[in-house]
Parts: C-alpha cells; structure tokens; sequence
C-alpha cells in the first residue's frame, strides 16, 4: 500500500512540474519568484536550466572525460617568476583602466564588472603584451575580450607588424563583439560542436 502511495505521489509531482515548466516556458509573464522562495524553504532551489547555469547540462556530459593534463607542465616557479617580472610590469598601463561602466562606450572594459576582474584580467593583460601573442583563442566571451582588444590595439601601436587574430567562440554573446577593431573571427557555437583539429592553429606563444 505504502508503495503505491508513493508511486502516486511521484506521478502527481511529475506532472506538476511539466505543468509548471511548460507555463513559464510559454508564458514568459509567469513570476518565478513565488517558486524559488517555496523550494528555498524546503532546501531546494528552483534553477531554470540556463547556458550560463554552473550547474552542468545532462546534454553536455556526454562529452566530459577525465583528463590527467598529459604534456601539460604547470611549471609552478615559471609562474611565480612570470607574476614578478611581467604581470607588475603593466600594472601601471592596466590601472589606467575605468573602475566602472562607461555609458559612453560600452565596448571598454572597466575594473568592477563582477565576471573578470582585477586580479584575472590583470594578468591577461600582460600576457597578451608582453608575449604578443599571433593567435588569441577566447572559450567565451565578454569583458575578457574586450581587455584582449585592449591590449592588441597597445601591441600595434608600438609596433605595426605585430598583428594578432582574436578569435571567440561563444554561442551566446553578451556583447556587439562584431564591432571590436581586432575580433578576427566569432564562433556562435558550443565548445564541443569546434572540433580539437580547430585548435591546431595554435603555435608556441599564442594563448
């Protein structure tokens, strides 16, 4: 008896929530916000399924697999060098950035914009200058581009025969990236629909 109950229970939950889901994914009007505070009390969070979700798509585990990083050398004492001798050598150049938005231009980037801040974009930065990079490839998108057109465009201004392609893949842009002055190439597409045989264009010194 117990058993069926259960079964029963099960069956109205599920069709509960292909009632519920189907609602708000037709009726966009539908306000969510009574659903994550019910399932908040229950210790459960009501996430609607999103690209940017960090919680992984069922669709895309099909592709994961571990990696035990063969060839890769994480070379720890080069990186503690590189952060001394290159990352503060630009410090000064990347503190002339904005703190904050500019609504003037909103393809530049600024400080305080809660994805790719100080600490990462600073040494971003200072690669791309500082190893001039031939071939830039962009796994998403967003303010880390537009610091990579940054530092491309300081690249070119010292010297015109340095030139470097910025190429992103990201199947939803956050940005008008098509206007940016150095973006050679945009994938609107997910990382596993590229191919590994797209990536051996990389040589020594691209990022």
């Amino acid at each position: 008896m117990r058993i069926q109950i259960k079964k029963f229970i099960v069956l109205i939950l599920k069709f509960s929530a292909r009632v519920l889901a189907s609602c708000i994914r037709r009726w966009r009007w539908v306000d969510v916000e009574p659903f994550y505070e019910i399932f908040k009390k229950y210790d459960f969070y009501f996430l609607p399924k999103h690209y940017f979700l960090p919680i992984p798509d069922d669709d895309d585990m099909k592709f994961a697999c571990e990696s035990e990083l063969v060839g890769i050398n994480m070379r720890d004492d080069f990186q503690m060098e590189f952060t001394h001798a290159v990352v503060l050598k630009y410090k000064s150049e990347f503190d002339t950035f904005p703190e904050y938005e500019s609504n003037n231009n909103r393809l530049q980037y600024f400080m305080i914009n809660g994805t790719f801040m100080t600490g990462d974009g600073h040494a971003y930065y200072s690669l791309i200058r500082d190893i001039k990079p031939a071939t830039i490839i962009e796994i998403g998108s967003g303010q880390s581009t537009l610091l990579a057109n940054h530092a491309i465009d300081k690249n070119f201004e010292e010297c015109t025969k340095d030139t470097c392609q910025l190429k992103v893949i990201d199947p939803y842009c956050a940005y008008k990236l098509e206007k940016l002055k150095r973006l050679t190439e945009l994938k609107n597409c997910k990382l596993q629909e590229v191919g590994l045989n797209y990536f051996h264009q990389l040589k020594s010194g691209d990022i």
